[in-house]
């Protein structure tokens, strides 16, 4: 995902991902406003501290070159924009997520140490929620069970995700919003064998989120 380029606006890519030694391969299809463009990028290193980027595009006449630029490491981080530029909450189609993000979120049942817990975070530079649930595991870790990243399609504006449970559970495309309340994968989507409702329900202090038969929790601030 990229944020919003002036005359452009945002961007979601969608495609496959290569290595072969120092060399990272993509092909993808990126999506923006009003047009849908077909990339191809190449990434090598030439050392442990310097790598070249390619990108090409294919207007309909093969693959051309856009740019050809080399990378060196830095330990200087580029600032991100300020958040004043963009929604400080979730707006139109993703604004059910608005009372989630900011707090910590907790399963009712248990002591506090063994409790499932859940964080939903708005990422206003792409306009995207991400969403992870976490149980305790031994020596104070914690075990990741689902990670979720909500979005809005640029080109539909239909709500889309990528969500991975640890029990292999995958859904990758669009979400269906029911009327009570529910996100469900839309029909003809590719997820796991079985795939059951992404379940996010928010009532006050109490919240609800599903993904599959291993990943069911109710949850309170």
């Amino acid at each position: 995902m990229h944020p919003v380029i002036p005359g452009i606006g945002r961007g979601v890519s969608q495609g496959t991902l290569a290595f072969d030694g120092d060399i990272a391969d993509e092909v993808f299809d990126r999506h923006q406003p009003g047009q849908l463009r077909k990339l191809r990028a190449r990434s090598k290193f030439i050392s442990r501290d310097m790598y070249r980027y390619e990108l090409m595009e294919d207007s309909g006449s093969g693959f051309g070159l856009l740019l050809d630029l080399e990378y060196k490491r830095s330990d200087e981080l580029s600032p991100f924009p300020p958040v004043a530029l963009y929604a400080a909450r979730p707006a139109q189609n993703l604004a059910a997520f608005g009372p989630l993000a900011g707090p910590t979120w907790r399963s009712k049942d248990g002591a506090e140490s063994a409790q499932t817990t859940a964080t939903f975070e708005w990422i206003p530079y792409i306009e995207a929620v991400r969403a992870r649930m976490l149980r305790p595991a031994e020596r104070g870790e914690s075990e990741p069970l689902l990670d979720v990243c909500v979005y809005l399609h640029p080109r539909s504006n239909a709500i889309h995700c990528l969500a991975l449970s640890n029990g292999g559970g995958v859904h990758e495309g669009r979400l269906a919003v029911l009327g009570d309340g529910r996100l469900s994968p839309a029909a003809g989507e590719h997820g796991c064998p079985s795939p059951r409702s992404f379940v996010v329900r928010c009532s006050g202090t109490r919240s609800r989120v599903e993904l599959d038969q291993r990943v069911r929790q109710d949850l309170h601030r």
